[in-house]
């Protein structure tokens, strides 16, 4: 009774975040149908963004994030990274189960948010350590590899997202600096060729 209790208040507390979810996947499925999809497209679409949405929930409600331990999540993210290099020898980027195809590179983003806050939450410092630092790098650096080989697009957008969380967990400065001077020059360098895959989505 007492944890039905909890439920309830957690949710009647956020019942604006629950809507909000609600109403972007409600925008999505929309947003399918006005760009020229059929309604049955339309209808197919709400679907599976409702059955996201109950999945979601019913994980939410059930299982505690703060039992997930570190290893089980690096388990998880070296059998993403087996299939991810798999799918990217074949160049391909969906598995087709028949019923429904999935995108492995979507499961990559809650992977990754897991490792950096478990990894940051055991080092309670104020700006990460070096070797903390690096660490994460690589674990963002591999995936995001492997993704480039079938999608240039996402994974630059994955790229700079997670790169922008390592900034605001903190960077020594030393460090900071030596990454502008390399980005820098990659811009210059890769620059002209990331714009021409990029520009037909601009």
């Amino acid at each position: 009774l007492k944890k039905r209790e909890i439920i309830k208040g957690f949710i009647l507390e956020n019942i604006s975040i629950f809507l909000t979810i609600f109403a972007l996947a409600l925008i999505s499925a929309i947003n399918q149908l006005s760009m020229g999809g059929s309604k049955s497209y339309f209808w197919k679409n709400f679907l599976w963004h409702f059955i996201g949405l109950i999945l979601f929930f019913a994980l939410f409600l059930t299982i505690d994030y703060r039992k997930i331990t570190t290893r089980a999540v690096y388990i998880i993210y070296s059998v993403l990274l087996f299939i991810l290099g798999v799918m990217a020898i074949f160049k391909a980027r969906w598995i087709n189960l028949g019923f429904i195809s999935i995108q492995p590179s979507e499961f990559v983003k809650p992977v990754l948010a897991l490792i950096i806050s478990l990894e940051v939450e055991k080092a309670s410092s104020s700006v990460l350590p070096d070797r903390l630092f690096f660490k994460l790098l690589f674990v963002i650096i591999t995936p995001l590899l492997l993704i480039l080989v079938t999608d240039l697009d996402y994974s630059f957008i994955m790229g700079v997202t997670f790169f922008t969380f390592l900034l605001f967990l903190g960077i020594p400065k030393r460090i900071l600096f030596g990454l502008v001077v390399v980005a820098t020059l990659a811009g210059l360098l890769l620059g002209p060729f990331v714009w021409k895959r990029l520009q037909p989505h601009q």
